[in-house]
């Protein structure tokens, strides 16, 4: 793809949705693309629009969130927002329709009452989107609107069992499996390094990084704090958390945490946007800790953890630990289970996994794999 067109369009701010929008369009941008942007913040894209002036331009869209594919309601929101996207793109663009249309979570914009044929009466403009569904092969209705005329290619963040040939198969377009990115900014934050320096003390950190949620594991999490040796290790919780009473459970372990006052702990309860801040607390950490609750997909904590060359414990059984794996970078460990995460922890810290074997990471190769320059490289091979 070069020297086309191109639309991106997501509907939500904040988290990853924020890191990869920028890194797209930057990845297009620099191979010469045309790049539209449909954003619900788009104060975010000024470096870029001073940096290749009228390449870029900005549309700001509603928030959105998921809902029941199922819903009424919901198919006349997501079929209005397709013919809203085709006006305001061919009245920005000119006449002509944009060469492609990409929606950078494919999953927002699918209704399973919407069939293909309905959607081509309405969207006559080469389409498609990277879909993050925890196992697209079970989406026994998303052919509905996939299977249009006009959608091109379908985009994946993960390969597993044999995905991309079975999609292929399955719809008859091209499948690319898409880079898990991050934010690769290694500017420190001076101010946040200086305090956990002065809080650690010299000690492994170990951190629970992101939105503050149960299924990171953050009961797990708590407990080892008081439990692990307060004089050998440190840790960070740094990630929004659920604000009064809209998670009662979550604000009940928060307040528990609060109220321990435990001096071998750094507890952020406000968003930290990725970038400086957010990468300074990565590169200051020896040990991320990801042992997400029967969580399926795979998550770009682990391409940040892979950019520092720090060690990541996760959850085993599930894609994550297949990668931590393959790489050897770090250990996979059973999930509620703190005894084990203790044992991860304290062999991690004298580079070794479970069994007590010396580990030999491959931080760089996985890296490489779902960098910046791996996001171009794929839309530099993509023909629409």
């Amino acid at each position: 793809m070069k020297k086309e067109k191109v639309v991106l369009v997501d509907s939500k701010d904040g988290g990853h949705h924020s890191t990869y929008i920028m890194a797209y369009a930057e990845a297009l941008l620099e191979l010469g693309n045309t790049v539209l942007i449909f954003y619900p913040v788009i104060e975010i894209f000024g470096e870029l629009k001073k940096k290749y002036g009228d390449k870029i331009k900005t549309i700001e869209i509603q928030k959105i969130e998921r809902q029941n594919p199922w819903n009424s309601f919901h198919f006349l929101n997501i079929l209005s927002l397709w013919i809203n996207i085709k006006r305001e793109s061919k009245k920005i663009m000119g006449r002509k329709n944009p060469d492609l249309v990409f929606f950078l979570y494919l999953d927002y914009f699918l209704s399973k009452r919407i069939g293909s044929w309905v959607l081509d009466l309405f969207f006559d403009i080469k389409w498609s989107g990277l879909f993050f569904a925890r196992d697209i092969n079970m989406e026994g209705n998303m052919d509905r609107m996939i299977g249009s005329k006009y959608c091109k290619f379908i985009g994946i963040l993960e390969e597993k069992n044999n995905t991309t040939a079975l999609l292929s198969k399955k719809f008859n377009k091209k499948t690319y499996v898409f880079p898990e990115i991050t934010n690769e900014d290694k500017a420190i934050n001076i101010e946040t390094k200086n305090r956990i320096n002065k809080l650690s003390h010299g000690r492994i950190v170990v951190s629970l990084l992101g939105n503050i949620a149960e299924r990171k594991g953050i009961d797990v999490f708590s407990k080892l704090i008081g439990k692990i040796d307060s004089k050998k290790y440190f840790f960070i919780i740094a990630g929004e958390s659920p604000k009064n009473s809209s998670d009662k459970k979550m604000s009940d372990i928060i307040d528990k945490i609060k109220k321990e006052k435990n001096e071998n702990l750094l507890l952020i309860t406000d968003r930290v946007p990725d970038g400086p801040h957010f990468n300074t607390l990565v590169q200051c950490s020896n040990i991320i800790f990801a042992v997400y609750e029967n969580f399926v997909q795979s998550s770009n904590i682990m391409t940040k953890a892979a950019l520092f060359k720090k060690y990541i414990i996760v959850a085993d059984n599930y894609f994550m630990a297949e990668k931590v794996k393959q790489y050897s970078l770090g250990v996979a460990v059973m999930e509620k289970d703190v005894n084990q995460c203790m044992k991860a922890i304290e062999n991690l810290s004298n580079n070794k996994d479970l069994d007590g074997n010396i580990i030999q990471p491959r931080f760089n190769e996985y890296f490489a794999n779902h960098s910046k320059e791996k996001l171009k490289e794929i839309f530099s091979e993509i023909e629409i």
